[in-house]
């Protein structure tokens, strides 16, 4: 565990290729979402191929902090990667539950776990942020 934390990007990076794996074994499904009663479809390719992107630009953030001889804060960068986690691995049991269910109750309860994911990403986004920023401009001494 320590040596994620003081080496996330790797951890970034190696999300990559679950992202592109997963991306061509499920590459001709895709989630349906009605949104007021207009159907969104959006296809597993997309989706994966998109947090792939994600993830390789928040490891390229992690790794230019280590070029940069910046030190990480480990407490944020744990519950960064906590945050990330947990959301990504709600996001997957919600793809892969969404589109198996019948009844109104039960896609509610995955419309929840929806919302929980989508809100811990935005989280761990903003303390990727205040990790990244404060690593850059506050100096150890």
């Amino acid at each position: 565990m320590k040596r994620i934390i003081s080496k996330p990007h790797l951890f970034f990076f190696g999300m990559i290729p679950f992202c592109l794996i997963v991306c061509f074994l499920y590459g001709k499904e895709s989630i349906n979402i009605a949104y007021y009663n207009v159907p969104i479809s959006f296809d597993y390719v997309t989706i994966f191929s998109i947090s792939s992107v994600f993830f390789g630009m928040i490891g390229l953030n992690y790794f230019s902090l280590i070029l940069l001889k910046k030190e990480i804060k480990k407490g944020l960068t744990l519950l960064h990667l906590i945050l990330q986690i947990t959301s990504f691995v709600l996001f997957i049991l919600y793809l892969f539950s969404m589109n198996n269910l019948e009844s109104g109750q039960e896609k509610e309860l995955l419309s929840f776990t929806f919302f929980i994911s989508f809100f811990l990403f935005l989280v761990s986004i903003l303390i990727h942020l205040i990790n990244f920023f404060v690593s850059i401009f506050l100096q150890v001494e």
